[in-house]
């Protein structure tokens, strides 16, 4: 029975092409030509980009290889070498059951990221150790080196999140445990005059002008 295809999402797709290209190079790993060869060769109505994300095995299901190498199973191809692939005889694969440690992981890992950003979505910002304490709790009780795993997967890119240091904004946190690192969404780093604002709302300044305050 042929397998169910599992296609990326958009986040997903650019979070491994992003990881490939950092792990083999610009390059094909089948022909090894580079990308601006590639680009040279193809035609000029091409609607598929030079290098194609492919599953090594035929698994779509997985992205990391049997002996558990992150990413092991995934490898960039140029569309010639992803076709001879695709029509070889290679051979679908037998079911391949993830261990329970792996399917708890796979099933909190979405409630982590709930989390967060709904966190975000309303309170623009927060306490990295906070983060990593109420996120693996609510993820199913998972451990904070496992959440701190999820949160790697998609710092720094974009629609991801992006990390600052309080020092930056004049900035100060409520969380005992805090160490001077806050998360916000990608691109949406606090601006000082904003925090500042935000600081003495809370604190109930009254006719608090955040104009003269940076002049």
């Amino acid at each position: 029975m042929p397998m169910k295809r599992t296609d990326f999402t958009p986040r997903q797709r650019e979070f491994w092409r992003c990881f490939l290209l950092g792990r083999d190079g610009y390059l094909c790993v089948g022909c090894n030509k580079d990308v601006s060869t590639l680009i040279r060769e193809s035609k000029t109505d091409r609607s598929l980009p030079v290098l194609l994300i492919d599953h090594i095995d035929g698994d779509t299901r997985f992205t990391d290889s049997r002996d558990g190498v992150h990413g092991g199973n995934l490898r960039h191809l140029c569309y010639s070498c992803n076709r001879k692939n695709v029509k070889s005889a290679r051979p679908t694969m037998p079911s391949r059951e993830a261990p329970p440690e792996l399917l708890k992981s796979e099933t909190s890992k979405p409630k982590f990221y709930n989390f967060l950003n709904a966190y975000l979505v309303e309170n623009k910002n927060i306490c990295y150790k906070r983060m990593l304490n109420r996120g693996s709790k609510l993820a199913n009780d998972s451990s904070q080196i496992t959440a701190t795993r999820w949160y790697d997967q998609m710092v720094d890119v974009i629609n991801g999140y992006e990390e600052y240091s309080l020092d930056m904004v004049n900035g100060d946190c409520d969380y005992s445990k805090c160490n001077n690192i806050h998360v916000c969404f990608y691109g949406e780093i606090p601006r000082e005059q904003d925090v500042a604002k935000e600081q003495a709302l809370r604190e109930g300044i009254p006719d608090y002008d955040d104009a003269n305050r940076f002049t």
